[in-house]
């Protein structure tokens, strides 16, 4: 039987606090290191809302946002990304309480936060008078700086360095025009991250609901290839608003075939029990080389017509 979420003591709020805050502060202090903390913010929030409820996370993450925004002079938009991947936890722990399937529970809390998000953005953007577009471009070329600055440090010959003032102009338009997909992804990325973390964590406490104990057998929509098909055609017509359009939208969908692709390896290390130690070499592999993700990317995809776990869809999408 699932437990039930409990009301904290004093206690348990600094604790909330403490944690959510030590999580942020190294997502903005610590290089390299602290984007795995920044990805990894839902979780802390998702397990907080689920053992102590809604009223109790909403206290303590508005008051880590505090504390961060003090550390950081005011708010900025790397506390404004923060939030969001808070409230991304935050929704993420009210749809494992309702029971929601995971197919569900991802989509809305993704939609849910990329429109505050955009939102967000644009009344900001009028505020200092640049606009949507300008605020974000200015942030890309900061990141971009840093980025620069940062690479420069680690001994980078001056032919690499001149190769990469020269491009910085083209990687800047490059990221500015795929970074609503790329941000889909990362936030659709996360969610599924943090659920799976989050089912091991809860059902070892008693908390867990039956929908989330099983995320390897998920399936995306059989839908979902007509719309991959769809934006490929897109992006040879000559109009580029609609290429545009069509390569974000590709990016998100090839991020929930990832996703498939590895709820099918994980099925069958499970089947195979697989250790623990091969699995996250095999895992760390994947990260590091391109070409694998590219491999799993199509075996999401062309699970649709294969059916590689041989499951049978409808008892996949159930819940909520």
């Amino acid at each position: 039987m699932a437990r039930s979420s409990f009301d904290p003591t004093f206690g348990n709020l600094i604790a909330g606090t403490a944690i959510i805050s030590l999580f942020c502060a190294i997502a903005a202090y610590v290089p390299v290191f602290g984007f795995a903390f920044f990805f990894l913010l839902p979780l802390v929030v998702l397990i907080y809302r689920v053992r102590f409820g809604a009223r109790a996370t909403l206290i303590v993450t508005a008051l880590s946002l505090v504390i961060m925004s003090v550390l950081a002079g005011g708010v900025n938009p790397d506390i404004m990304l923060m939030a969001g991947m808070l409230g991304h936890g935050f929704l993420l722990g009210k749809f494992v309480e309702n029971h929601t399937s995971v197919d569900k529970a991802i989509a809305y809390s993704s939609v849910i936060i990329l429109t505050a998000g955009i939102l967000s953005i644009m009344v900001i953007g009028n505020f200092a008078g640049t606009g949507t577009i300008g605020l974000l471009s200015g942030y890309v070329e900061k990141n971009l700086e840093m980025t620069a600055a940062l690479y420069k440090q680690f001994d980078a010959s001056e032919e690499s360095i001149r190769i990469l003032d020269e491009s910085i102009e083209k990687i800047h338009y490059a990221l500015l025009v795929v970074l609503p997909g790329i941000t889909a992804a990362i936030i659709v990325i996360a969610a599924w991250v943090n659920l799976l973390l989050g089912s091991v964590i809860l059902e070892r406490a008693g908390f867990i609901t039956p929908v989330f104990k099983r995320l390897n057998l998920w399936q995306a929509p059989d839908v979902l290839v007509w719309g991959v098909i769809g934006c490929a055609l897109l992006l040879v017509l000559p109009f580029q608003v609609l290429r545009i359009l069509a390569l974000n939208a590709l990016i998100v969908m090839m991020t929930v075939y990832l996703l498939q692709g590895f709820a099918i390896i994980s099925f069958y290390f499970d089947k195979k029990e697989v250790p623990l130690i091969i699995r996250i070499i095999i895992y760390g592999a994947v990260l590091i080389q391109q070409f694998l993700l590219l491999f799993i990317i199509g075996l999401g995809f062309f699970d649709t017509w294969l059916n590689l776990r041989r499951i049978n869809a409808t008892k996949i999408h159930t819940g909520g």
